[in-house]
C-alpha cells in the first residue's frame, strides 16, 4: 500500500520539525516585522465603526475566557469569537 503525501500532512510535518535556528536571520526579521505591523493595523481597525461594534457585541454576549480580544479595551472571550473580531478589525 502507497501513502499520498497531502498538503496538509506535509505543513503538519513542517510545523512538528521546524526549529527557529532553522530559519535564515532576514526571515526572521521580517517576520516579526509582519508580525508588529499586523497587530498595529489590528488595533487601529478596533477603534473603526464596524470593530467597535462587533467588539462591544461579543464583549456582552461571549464570556468564555479563553482567547484575547485586542483593542483599546481588550479582554478574553471565545476562540472563533476573538478571531472574528481581531480578524474584523485586522487587514483586509
Amino acid at each position: 500500500m502507497t501513502t499520498t503525501r497531502t498538503a496538509t500532512g506535509a505543513v503538519v510535518e513542517f510545523i512538528q520539525t521546524a526549529r527557529l535556528a532553522d530559519f535564515p536571520a532576514d526571515a526572521l526579521t521580517i517576520a516579526k516585522r509582519c508580525i508588529v505591523d499586523g497587530l498595529g493595523v489590528m488595533l487601529a481597525g478596533s477603534t473603526q465603526d464596524a470593530g467597535r461594534i462587533l467588539h462591544e457585541h461579543v464583549r456582552g454576549s461571549d464570556p468564555r475566557p479563553a482567547a484575547t480580544v485586542f483593542g483599546p479595551r481588550p479582554f478574553k472571550t471565545g476562540p472563533a469569537s476573538a478571531a472574528l473580531v481581531n480578524g474584523t478589525a485586522g487587514p483586509s
